[in-house]
């Protein structure tokens, strides 16, 4: 079985170069990010629930990292 999930998000091109920093292709999934108009979309594939769980963990965590550091730069 195969799972497909995409993620989309309002970002800045700061935002798109933190996550372009994660793409990969390995043996159990993939992750993709492309700039969109509106911001940025990540593609996850994978081939089992572990692989995909994993390679959306990594995105969230850059995600929590980003949002932390806009809260330090506008004084939150």
């Amino acid at each position: 079985m195969v799972y497909t999930v995409s993620l989309q998000t309002e970002g800045s091109p700061a935002l798109f170069h933190a996550l372009k920093t994660e793409e990969a292709n390995w043996e159990r999934s993939r992750i993709s990010i492309q700039r969109k108009p509106s911001g940025v979309e990540v593609t996850f594939e994978a081939k089992d629930a572990t692989a995909l769980k994993a390679s959306i963990l990594s995105i969230i965590q850059l995600l929590a990292v980003y949002e932390k550091m806009q809260g330090v730069q506008h004084g939150g």
